[in-house]
């Protein structure tokens, strides 16, 4: 099983020849499920993450990543967070690739492996994320906001209204307007029930398991 042809379809991809990018999927798909080899089945529908239409997206990573939930090679599943991070900015989903490539980021680090890990980070800025020093920790989403807007933010997912909001923090319906607008830009949120479900996320993901 050669599993360079991963690289050779990224090179494809990324240097304008998909056709080609697409015959080297196939002819990897099927010499992997010859001899089912799940990692080349898994770099293979990474391969077509790459290179699929934005609608194809979610159930081609969703492929991938159960294959590489049969398997301890964090490397190769990094490098698909990477891939899809970058496909899911590329698409306009700009808050589905930071929470990507978070990961990515994390993984690269934690492997040691920095020249990818900087990869990871160029693309999370890409994404209007931030990260931290090279090989540090990312911060959260929500250090994206100051710490007033923290509270506008946690306030307003929990059903206050803007006029409830103002007299908890002894503001104006003006300052929680402006506020509000800062948080939705940062977070690339349009609502308040989009707001809500961003905390539920970030609760269910800090929760203990």
């Amino acid at each position: 099983m050669d599993l360079f042809a991963g690289d050779l379809i990224e090179a494809l991809a990324r240097t304008g020849s998909p056709n080609e990018a697409l015959s080297a999927v196939g002819e990897l798909e099927m010499a992997a499920t010859r001899c089912d080899h799940r990692l080349g089945m898994a770099v293979a529908k990474r391969g077509r993450i790459l290179l699929a239409r934005d609608g194809e997206i979610d159930a081609l990573a969703a492929e991938a990543m159960a294959l590489h939930d049969l398997m301890a090679v964090p490397f190769e599943r990094a490098r698909t967070e990477l891939v899809l991070g970058e496909r899911l900015r590329r698409a306009g989903r700009r808050r589905d690739g930071r929470v990507v490539l978070v990961k990515a980021h994390a993984d690269f680090t934690r492997l040691g492996a920095a020249p990818w890990a900087s990869r990871a980070h160029a693309e999370l800025r890409a994404a209007g994320g931030r990260v931290g020093p090279e090989g540090g920790p990312v911060p959260a989403e929500i250090d994206l906001l100051s710490p007033q807007e923290q509270q506008v933010a946690r306030l307003v997912a929990d059903g206050a209204t803007n006029q409830e909001a103002a007299t908890t923090m002894f503001l104006s319906t003006k300052s929680i307007e402006r506020h509000l607008t800062a948080i939705y830009r940062k977070l690339d949120l349009r609502s308040r029930s989009e707001l809500t479900r961003w905390f539920d996320r970030q609760t269910a993901t800090t929760e203990p398991t």
